[in-house]
């Protein structure tokens, strides 16, 4: 959060870490106190831009209250009152530039507009039926919004969904099969504009308008492509690292700043390139590479064809290193 403390939530309740002191603080559910968490299985965290945390839950939204103690503001689906959540099993948090906070369901998705714990009003959405041939499915994972102000809306079953903000009409303004049906799990918005969309069928970066689509995924015993198709979580931390969270290969880490770095192997296009420890580097009018090393003499690489000459002492040899 904004004062550096880390908030985790569990299906055994949610945990507060201070990094000061390495100790955690544990809040659960007390059925006798209507001020505590709504429910352990804590499904999502935000915290939005006035400072607000808003926890999901399998039962319901809660609001976290800190005054001399924590307590929980709860919000719930209420049959038949239309200022109440559309469904209480929570699936994700989003807050849109004007400040709406945006919660998906197993069964639609709920705007909340909060001014106060007196002052509050829910809008609920159903999911349309806009691509016949799927089966239709409510479950919302995911949010983003775009350039446009439309809200981007990740689905379980029917891939993403476009909502016109203003008109509340829905629509699905592009086409691509390998999206559609996708069970959509994370959505992430570069500072450059593009979107990380996270699926169980790998990984998909679409550009501003989504135009453009690439999908990302396994290759069998090629270290640098992702551990696992599943993806659960995205991240973008304040270095530009993109953390890739998987359902069961682990987390993925992509930085593009490596990509400013080409690694020499030992082997450079089946010539050999033994280098162990490079003592001496200088780079001629060329730009080609000659490396001094410590016991294995002197390296050539032409920068642009990669060929490659390796200069050493021959005992028999006048016109080698000395």
């Amino acid at each position: 959060d904004k004062r550096g403390r880390l908030w985790i939530g569990t299906r055994s309740g949610l945990n507060l870490f201070d990094a000061r002191t390495e100790r955690f603080e544990r809040f659960y559910n007390d059925a006798n106190s209507h001020r505590s968490l709504s429910d352990n299985a804590v499904t999502c965290i935000l915290e939005d831009r006035a400072g607000n945390k808003w926890i999901g839950t399998r039962r319901g939204l809660n609001l976290l209250i800190e005054n001399d103690s924590v307590l929980f503001l709860r919000f719930l689906h209420h049959p038949g009152s239309d200022n109440s959540l559309v469904n209480n099993d929570i699936h994700s948090i989003f807050q849109d530039r004007e400040g709406f906070i945006w919660i998906g369901t197993s069964d639609g998705f709920s705007r909340l507009d909060y001014k106060g714990s007196d002052s509050y009003a829910f809008t609920s959405f159903k999911l349309p039926r806009l691509r016949g041939k799927y089966e239709r499915n409510n479950s919302v994972n995911a949010f983003q919004e775009d350039a446009y102000g439309r809200l981007i809306v990740g689905t379980e079953r029917n891939g993403l969904i476009f909502l016109d903000k203003l008109t509340h009409r829905f629509s699905d303004s592009f086409r691509n099969a390998n999206l559609e049906s996708k069970a959509i799990r994370s959505i992430l918005k570069e500072p450059s504009g593009n979107f990380w969309i996270g699926t169980i069928g790998g990984l998909f970066i679409a550009n501003h308008n989504f135009s453009e689509i690439r999908n990302f995924r396994n290759v069998h015993d090629n270290p640098t492509t992702l551990s696992d198709n599943s993806i659960r979580s995205l991240f973008y931390d304040r270095d530009g690292t993109y953390w890739v969270g998987t359902f069961h290969g682990g987390v993925n880490i992509y930085s593009p700043i490596a990509r400013q770095f080409r690694h020499l192997q030992r082997r450079i296009d089946g010539q050999k390139f033994d280098i162990r420890v490079a003592s001496a580097i200088e780079s001629d009018r060329r730009m080609n590479f000659w490396i001094g090393t410590e016991g294995n003499g002197l390296f050539f690489m032409d920068r642009h064809s990669n060929i490659v000459a390796h200069f050493k002492h021959e005992e028999s040899n006048p016109n080698s290193l000395s």
